[in-house]
């Protein structure tokens, strides 16, 4: 019979399973675990964490004027301007509000 799992074993050999570089398959198949175990408690302990923004890097083709809007396409394919003096944790609160709703 094997070992029963609560979430400290799962959230040590996910990590292990995320350092190793292997695909899940491997990492089980060459410690003796199932797959569909790590599968499973990814899922779990992913939809106990609190959704957190996703945010890109960004990387600009030129440098921006000073009285240059900011202009982002969203993958949904939304166009926003905001102005240069637009703080950023403004923006950060628009596309976090945004993505709660989509």
């Amino acid at each position: 019979m094997s070992e029963r799992w609560n979430p400290d074993i799962a959230r040590s050999h996910l990590a292990a399973l995320a350092s190793s570089g292997e695909s899940v398959r491997a990492y089980a198949r060459r410690r003796g675990l199932s797959s569909q175990r790590l599968i499973y408690w990814r899922n779990v302990l992913a939809a106990q964490q609190p959704a957190s923004p996703r945010f890109v890097e960004v990387a600009f083709a030129r440098p921006l004027a000073v009285d240059e809007p900011i202009i982002l396409t969203c993958a949904a394919g939304r166009t926003l301007r905001f102005p240069p003096s637009c703080p950023p944790d403004r923006i950060a609160a628009v596309l976090q509000a945004l993505d709660a709703r989509c």
